[in-house]
Protein backbone atom coordinates (compact mmCIF):
# COMPACT_ATOMS: atom_id res chain seq x y z
CA UNK A 1 0.00 0.00 0.00
CA UNK A 2 1.63 3.48 -1.13
CA UNK A 3 1.48 6.38 1.61
CA UNK A 4 -1.51 8.49 -0.16
CA UNK A 5 -3.71 5.11 0.01
CA UNK A 6 -2.49 4.19 3.81
CA UNK A 7 -5.35 5.40 6.67
CA UNK A 8 -3.91 7.94 9.16
CA UNK A 9 -4.53 8.05 12.92
CA UNK A 10 -4.91 11.14 14.27
CA UNK A 11 -3.21 12.08 17.65
CA UNK A 12 -4.53 15.03 19.99
CA UNK A 13 -3.44 16.20 23.27
CA UNK A 14 -5.61 18.55 25.48
CA UNK A 15 -5.49 20.41 28.75
CA UNK A 16 -7.38 19.60 31.35
CA UNK A 17 -10.60 22.24 29.92
CA UNK A 18 -10.17 19.56 27.21
CA UNK A 19 -8.57 22.25 24.82
CA UNK A 20 -6.10 21.19 21.88
CA UNK A 21 -3.05 21.90 22.27
CA UNK A 22 -1.89 21.71 18.58
CA UNK A 23 2.04 21.47 18.92
CA UNK A 24 1.36 17.97 20.05
CA UNK A 25 -1.39 17.06 17.78
CA UNK A 26 -0.18 14.96 14.58
CA UNK A 27 -1.31 12.64 11.79
CA UNK A 28 0.58 9.34 11.70
CA UNK A 29 0.12 6.58 9.22
CA UNK A 30 -1.66 3.74 10.61
CA UNK A 31 0.50 0.63 11.39
CA UNK A 32 -0.08 -2.38 9.93
CA UNK A 33 0.25 -4.40 12.59
CA UNK A 34 -1.99 -4.27 15.92
CA UNK A 35 -0.41 -1.96 18.65
CA UNK A 36 -1.69 -1.23 22.56
CA UNK A 37 -2.52 2.81 21.61
CA UNK A 38 -3.05 3.10 25.33
CA UNK A 39 0.19 2.18 25.90
CA UNK A 40 1.20 4.71 23.91
CA UNK A 41 -0.69 7.84 24.68
CA UNK A 42 0.84 7.09 28.44
CA UNK A 43 4.29 7.24 27.18
CA UNK A 44 3.66 10.22 25.20
CA UNK A 45 1.61 11.84 28.15
CA UNK A 46 4.67 11.21 30.44
CA UNK A 47 7.09 12.34 28.11
CA UNK A 48 5.52 15.31 27.25
CA UNK A 49 4.68 16.35 30.55
CA UNK A 50 8.63 15.74 31.44
CA UNK A 51 9.90 17.87 29.09
CA UNK A 52 7.85 20.91 30.88
CA UNK A 53 4.40 21.02 29.11
CA UNK A 54 2.39 20.60 32.15
CA UNK A 55 -0.73 21.86 30.91
CA UNK A 56 -1.23 18.31 28.77
CA UNK A 57 -3.48 16.14 30.90
CA UNK A 58 -5.15 13.84 28.15
CA UNK A 59 -3.47 12.25 24.43
CA UNK A 60 -6.38 10.35 22.67
CA UNK A 61 -5.67 8.57 19.05
CA UNK A 62 -8.55 8.73 16.47
CA UNK A 63 -9.11 6.26 13.65
CA UNK A 64 -11.56 7.77 11.31
CA UNK A 65 -12.93 9.57 14.35
CA UNK A 66 -13.35 7.03 16.08
CA UNK A 67 -11.27 6.95 19.73
CA UNK A 68 -8.75 3.79 19.49
CA UNK A 69 -6.92 4.74 21.93
CA UNK A 70 -5.94 7.22 25.18
CA UNK A 71 -4.29 7.98 28.76
CA UNK A 72 -4.77 10.84 31.03
CA UNK A 73 -3.90 11.91 33.99
CA UNK A 74 -7.16 11.24 36.15
CA UNK A 75 -6.56 7.06 34.70
CA UNK A 76 -2.92 7.53 35.81
CA UNK A 77 -4.03 8.89 39.06
CA UNK A 78 -6.82 5.96 39.47
CA UNK A 79 -4.48 3.39 38.50
CA UNK A 80 -1.95 4.39 40.75
CA UNK A 81 0.60 4.59 38.21
CA UNK A 82 2.29 8.02 38.77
Amino acid sequence: MSNANMASIRMEVRDLEGTLLPAYCDDYDDPSFSIDLSAVAKLILRTIRQAGQRAACVVQFFRAGELIGSWSLAREHLSGAE
